[in-house]
């Protein structure tokens, strides 16, 4: 069955698909593909504490959907049993520092455009591929202007 909903993660309009299991598939124009086990998709709102942290998760199922990995499946307790199995927390606390989440962003890059030097046109909702730690604009354009002041794109960082 699949549905129009808000991302748990974003907020953004997604498409869910559920079979008949405990697990959701989700895909989302900005976070990419994941999967949320039910337990977790309803705690998730009550998570207060997580809620800040969730453009975290988006970073990192976002990486995974570009870069052709496994897809997540994202869990508010212990992962065990579930394949590609993460806990929110568990993402939030490996979240990569400053000079790992420039090499991702590369790797995002890269994956988005079809061969080197293709021109990749950045939205909104692709901020994510920039690895910002809070949903605002300011850090991806911070890592943006990161880049090509590096000389590793070229391009316009411009809100």
């Amino acid at each position: 069955m699949t549905s129009k909903i808000n991302c748990p993660l974003c907020g953004n309009e997604a498409v869910q698909m559920r079979d008949r299991s405990e697990v959701y598939l989700i895909n989302c124009p900005s976070c990419g593909d994941f999967k949320i086990i039910r337990e977790c998709l309803e705690d998730l709102p009550a998570e207060r504490k997580l809620l800040p942290q969730l453009m975290k998760v988006s970073a990192f199922t976002r990486y995974r959907t570009i870069n052709k990995e496994p897809v997540a499946t994202l869990c508010i307790g212990n992962p065990n049993g579930y394949s590609e199995g993460y806990s929110i927390q568990q993402i939030v606390d490996q979240f990569p520092s400053v000079p790992e989440r420039k090499l991702k962003a590369l790797q995002n890059l890269q994956g988005l455009s079809k061969y080197w030097g293709d021109a990749v046109s950045v939205e909104r909702k692709d901020y994510v591929v920039f690895f910002p730690e809070v949903n605002e604009e300011q850090p991806s354009l911070m890592m943006m202007r990161t880049l090509v002041e590096e000389g590793l794109v070229t391009g316009e960082a411009s809100s």
